[in-house]
């Protein structure tokens, strides 16, 4: 970089995470945009993963470790991650996942091309321990300045972009959108809608995300009961409706965008158990 080095900050809440957290880790590590700080948060594991945490932070200096004396709730560990920052730009990581070599230095590019950006995403590729490569999903090649392509964006966007690098005063700003969803299931898809919307997002293909699916979020963090599905779909669907409406778009684009955000509840949401909504529920105490 040309300027003073911008510093980012990474927080990376875990639990239990000793079979991927190394490799995540040394992804961090093995950057070639070297300033930045990595804030780890280990939330009560009783597994290997505070071991994992030490060995690392004992010869990096740039890795600042907490321990939570008690397990919290998972927004709650995302959200101490991001009170200790103290980087201009923040970004997530998960313990499972993995990033290119200049993940960190094509995202801040992005910033660097767009002044009003508030997130930068990259391409995401989807892996699994069983199958390895899965799916790959590139940054939609559209002018945002026009408002009728968030229709574009909304197909496209992935739950991946909330490891994207965020400004993070916009960040702290847009958090309480998170913490209303009361729910783990797809929050991460209604928090991305808030910079969807509003065209705060940009996009590189050359910075490479690659995501583990394993299903830990469905079995861990689905809605089984009837009730449950019923009632996180309609605070979904206000908390959706909300954010449209105070959204940055003219009256007659909101009213344009109305359907494809009930198109992205249905199709990105709620998408793995819409389909058989009542099969078994009924039956389920």
């Amino acid at each position: 970089m040309k300027n003073e080095p911008i510093l980012i900050s990474i927080g990376l809440p875990v639990c239990n995470g000793e079979t991927y957290l190394p490799r995540a880790i040394d992804s961090i590590l093995k950057q070639s945009y070297r300033e930045f700080e990595l804030i780890i948060s280990d939330n009560s594991s009783d597994d290997n993963t505070r071991k994992i945490i030490q060995i690392y932070a004992k010869n990096e200096e740039r890795i600042h470790v907490f321990s939570q004396p008690n397990r919290i709730p998972i927004q709650q560990n995302f959200k101490f991650v991001l009170d200790q920052a103290r980087g201009s730009f923040f970004m997530w990581a998960a313990y499972d996942d993995f990033w290119s070599v200049d993940y960190l230095f094509d995202l801040l590019t992005v910033f660097q091309e767009n002044p009003g950006c508030e997130l930068a995403v990259g391409k995401v590729i989807k892996v699994s321990a069983e199958s390895g490569y899965l799916s790959e999903h590139l940054f939609p090649d559209i002018d945002l300045i026009k408002s009728t392509q968030l229709v574009e964006l909304l197909k496209s966007t992935q739950s991946a972009w909330i490891y994207g690098l965020f400004r993070i005063e916009n960040l702290r700003r847009s958090f309480s959108l998170f913490e209303r969803c009361r729910s783990i299931w797809g929050a991460d898809l209604i928090f991305l809608l808030h910079f969807v919307l509003n065209g705060k997002i940009r996009g590189s293909d050359r910075a490479v995300f690659s995501q583990m699916k394993t299903r830990k979020s469905a079995i861990l963090y689905k809605p089984r009961l009837l009730k449950e599905k019923l009632s996180l779909f309609f605070r979904y669907m206000f908390i959706s409706a909300s954010e449209l409406a105070h959204s940055n778009n003219s009256f007659l684009i909101k009213l344009l965008l109305f359907l494809p955000v009930i198109r992205y509840l249905r199709h990105k949401v709620f998408a793995l158990y819409l389909k058989n909504f009542l099969k078994r529920d009924l039956y389920e105490k």
